[in-house]
């Protein structure tokens, strides 16, 4: 029994990134005072509303400018109340998980991302990514000097 108990636990061993990404993800978003999190959710499902109905799309369909700002303004407002710890420790370890995923379907996953990222203006990229390095900064959740390297790389930042 226990030999079969151990093929199970080393099966499933390849899924254990992901299973802490997510713990520590609930960790933090459960962190987060219920107001905050109800404030950002109808927020993001308004904006949702909006881009369904939005008369042309390039590859995503998105609300409007105006939208966009204040659905980010809640999620920022939700981020800076959430645990630092427990947020430290989600970027941490989404960053191990993607870190240790299988590079071709890694490799696959970012090609996408990258020609949907190639159809918007470069300079608003790199804003969007050093922005988000900084919020973590802000929010007590800095990353360190390897994983803004990295981080800046994926983005294709130098």
């Amino acid at each position: 029994m226990w030999n079969s108990s151990l093929r199970e636990v080393l099966a499933l061993s390849p899924l254990l990134p992901a299973v802490k990404t997510i713990d520590a993800g609930l960790d933090a978003f459960l962190s987060v005072p219920i107001e905050n999190f109800f404030s950002a959710a109808v927020a993001l499902k308004s904006a949702t509303t909006e881009a369904v109905g939005a008369d042309s799309c390039n590859l995503v369909c998105t609300p409007s400018l105006a939208t966009v700002e204040k659905v980010a303004g809640k999620m920022a407002l939700a981020l800076s109340v959430t645990d630092p710890a427990k947020l430290k420790a989600f970027v941490y370890q989404i960053t191990r998980s993607l870190q240790s995923g299988d590079n071709t379907q890694l490799a696959a996953v970012l090609a996408n991302g990258r020609q949907f990222e190639a159809s918007l203006d470069q300079g608003d990229v790199r804003k969007v990514t050093l922005a988000s390095i900084q919020l973590l900064n802000a929010a007590g959740a800095p990353l360190s000097e390897s994983e803004v390297a990295w981080v800046k790389d994926l983005a294709g930042i130098s």
